[in-house]
């Protein structure tokens, strides 16, 4: 009755805290969202369309008519369809009404669970009852994965994976009682949550996998034990590779992608991050969320004095010298801290063994963040923390009954303060209002039917400013506004989005979106894709300025609906490729009765023949070094009476991640006049394979113009380089026959 009781305080003081640090939102946890706007703002949107509209395993909100696997995203699969099973039998059902609410009340279930969890490990050890109701509750509120609630990285912010992982390979009893049944659960979780978010599983499963091998290797009377802690895992991560691999979209993906070396921890991130007590005494200075794997005091001091402890306890008969003896936990100790190793990306410090992995096992990539491979050693260090503890207050306690309770007092003091200023400072749990409700999202339907809006009479709806973005070829933020109306109303309607914000996309497939909204003269590749049914247009009032292409679409798009903050277009296909060969025609009859207009510089570098990489004439100049320059001389001129613009083109792969930044500088003689820098990820000009980067520089007199490319990680190339006066026109003829109008590409049809 007494285990009983701590079972459940250990799962009910849990909710408790998030009572105090939540109020009413965890009462009512439909009526608040932690963002609207960001990350969390996608999470949200993608888990409520695939649970009211999805019908496969494709995501298809976003990324239209492609769209993307749903397991590639941080849509939490297993929730998204679970939920979309459930409103497909039962369409009026309370769990798929309050999609939001559901989400939130899984994860704090899920945090009770994990306190729950880790009481029952530290039992497992013969800790005190108190003692292990007392720190499973603070090692599950000072988990790195707490922090991801503020991020609204929702799929990873389970801290039970790793309590559940370990658990279960404390669970597989040595004389084969319920092993079977363990390992069944075991496949089962690992499925869940590898389907849910595959970081968890490569992380959780993999370092009880590795925990299994030392363990097998440690004493021959565990093989059997560490089998059937291996298979079960090993089964279910095929399961969700070949799932992955059958379901997923053909993509060009960028085969070496940004973050995998970049996201790893450091010493910072462990010891002293700007949000604990320490990094606030210190000084530390703020560190990415993925560097973030905090410690904790009491476990930086334990981890200091363990081995101390191990060695004093082969001298003296100290209670604590049972625990070293104990070949799982020796077996998990290893693991985690081989797993913090990898987090912390030595390994890979020399670039040559870097290279190999970006190159030959550029899959590893796809998992932008090596430094959340650390977080099973911040589980372990605790629990070998909390039994150290336990151990050193039952060493005293026959000498002293005072010094066997500060033993427990001290650290837990020390923990509850870090905890408490974690949740409060750096967790937030900060809330707002929630306007994804349904009933928000019903009454906004009704207007939408209203002006004729509804998921019949439009095949996508496509956002302006254009919002493309997390692909590591294309950087283009879109304003608050369009965002948050965007996929408002494409929760609200079903209409799914041209646009994206997916980080494992293919390149075309994201160029294709930004193309929509190129300028009229670029060819738009993806109504080859669609079908002639009207696109809806959902304009964010912003301060941004449009780009041109974007003008041109409102310009030709018919008025629907307008509010003070966005406001709401029809076009269709063929009114956009109409507009394109308008725009073709008027550009030839210019470039056949001109001269070619007055063009102040023109390179095609015909002259650097690539075979492999070229525009629209043979040739391009390779772009390989860190600031590698690109300059040249135009006749000194006087102050102009307009603006000029300067635009290249840039080449486009899928190989590895990163585009460079381009610095352009005009100068007079030896001084600068004027300094831009332009990222090239972020162009909405696109011909696909290449993006037109264009400068607008203020009238004045300059007599030469200097190109930097930074950030060189590979070979990029440029082409096309063109110099012109913001009014004019200008042409050009290459090779091919066709035509650069204002270093735009015109076909003769």
């Amino acid at each position: 009755m007494k285990r009983n009781i701590a079972l459940v305080l250990s799962g009910i003081i849990p909710l408790f805290i998030l009572w105090y640090f939540l109020g009413s939102a965890l009462i009512h946890p439909d009526q608040y969202v932690y963002a609207f706007g960001g990350d969390a703002a996608i999470m949200y949107y993608n888990i409520i369309w695939h649970s009211w509209y999805g019908k496969s395993l494709l995501l298809e909100n976003m990324n239209y008519p492609i769209h993307e696997s749903i397991f590639m995203t941080a849509c939490q699969a297993s929730l998204s369809n679970f939920f979309a099973l459930i409103h497909t039998v039962w369409e009026n059902n309370p769990i798929t009404n309050h999609i939001v609410g559901s989400v939130h009340s899984i994860h704090y279930l899920m945090i009770a669970g994990c306190s729950i969890l880790y009481y029952k490990i530290l039992r497992h050890f013969n800790v005190a009852i108190f003692t292990s109701i007392l720190f499973a509750i603070l090692i599950t509120f000072l988990s790195p994965q707490m922090l991801r609630f503020q991020a609204g990285h929702f799929g990873t912010s389970y801290p039970i994976v790793f309590a559940g992982y370990i658990y279960l390979f404390l669970r597989m009893d040595i004389d084969g009682k319920n092993q079977t049944w363990t390992a069944i659960f075991l496949f089962l979780f690992s499925l869940w949550f590898g389907f849910n978010s595959i970081y968890l599983v490569l992380i959780g499963g993999g370092f009880t996998i590795l925990a299994a091998v030392a363990l097998f290797i440690a004493n021959q009377k565990y093989r059997n034990q560490s089998i059937k802690i291996i298979l079960p895992i090993l089964l279910a991560i095929l399961c969700i590779y070949f799932t992955i691999s059958f379901t997923s979209p053909e993509m060009d993906r960028v085969q070496w992608q940004w973050g995998y070396f970049a996201n790893n921890v450091n010493l910072t991130g462990l010891f002293h991050p700007a949000e604990s007590l320490p990094g606030k005494y210190l000084g530390s200075t703020p560190l990415p969320i993925e560097k973030y794997c905090y410690l904790g005091i009491t476990n930086i001091i334990f981890l200091l004095i363990i081995p101390v402890l191990i060695i004093r306890s082969k001298l003296k008969n100290w209670s604590f010298h049972s625990i070293v003896n104990v070949p799982v936990l020796l077996s998990l100790s290893i693991a985690s801290f081989l797993f913090l190793i990898y987090a912390s990306s030595l390994p890979f410090k020399p670039q040559w063994i870097s290279e190999i992995l970006g190159e030959r096992l550029s899959i590893l990539t796809m998992f932008k963040a090596s430094g959340r491979f650390a977080w099973p050693f911040y589980s372990v260090l605790s629990i070998l923390s909390v039994i150290c503890i336990d151990r050193l207050a039952k060493d005293v306690r026959f000498n002293s009954y005072r010094l066997c309770y500060l033993f427990i007092i001290i650290p837990s003091l020390i923990w509850i303060i870090e905890t408490h200023h974690y949740l409060k400072n750096t967790v937030k749990f900060k809330v707002y209002e929630n306007f994804y409700e349904k009933d928000r999202l019903t009454t906004l339907n009704d207007d939408l039917k209203d002006w004729g809006v509804t998921k019949e009479s439009y095949q996508a709806l496509y956002s302006i400013p254009i919002m493309e973005s997390w692909n590591d070829k294309t950087r283009i933020e879109a304003p608050w506004a369009t965002e948050f109306y965007s996929t408002r109303i494409s929760m609200a309607s079903g209409i799914p989005m041209i646009n994206a914000r997916l980080s494992r996309i293919g390149v075309k497939e994201s160029k294709r979106a930004i193309q929509f909204g190129s300028s009229k003269y670029i060819p738009k590749e993806i109504l080859g894709l669609i079908n002639e049914k009207a696109i809806l247009l959902v304009y964010g009032k912003t301060e941004q300025v449009l780009s041109t292409g974007e003008q041109e679409l409102i310009h030709v798009a018919r008025e629907i609906h307008s509010t003070k903050e966005y406001s709401l277009y029809e076009i269709s296909p063929s009114q956009i490729d109409s507009l394109t060969q308008s725009a073709h025609a008027q550009a030839n009859s210019f470039c056949k009765s001109s001269n070619g207009g007055n063009i102040l510089y023109q390179q095609g570098f015909n002259e650097y023949s690539n075979e492999r990489v070229s525009l629209f004439d043979p040739g391009s100049l390779v772009i390989n070094e860190e600031k590698t320059q690109y300059g040249f001389k135009i006749d000194s001129m006087e102050v102009m009476d307009q603006n000029l613009d300067l635009s290249l083109y840039l080449h486009i792969d899928s190989e590895k991640h990163n585009l460079p930044m381009i610095q352009c500088k005009t100068f007079m003689g030896q001084s600068l006049v004027e300094e831009q820098m332009v990222d090239g990820a972020g162009s909405k000009d696109s011909y696909i394979d290449w993006d037109r980067i264009s400068f607008t520089l203020e009238k004045s007199e300059i007599d030469s113009i200097q190109l930097s490319f930074l950030h060189v990680n590979q070979n990029f190339y440029i082409d096309q380089v063109l110099l012109q006066g913001s009014q004019d026109s200008t042409c050009h003829k290459l090779t091919n026959g066709s035509y650069l109008f204002n270093n735009y590409q015109i076909t003769e049809k």
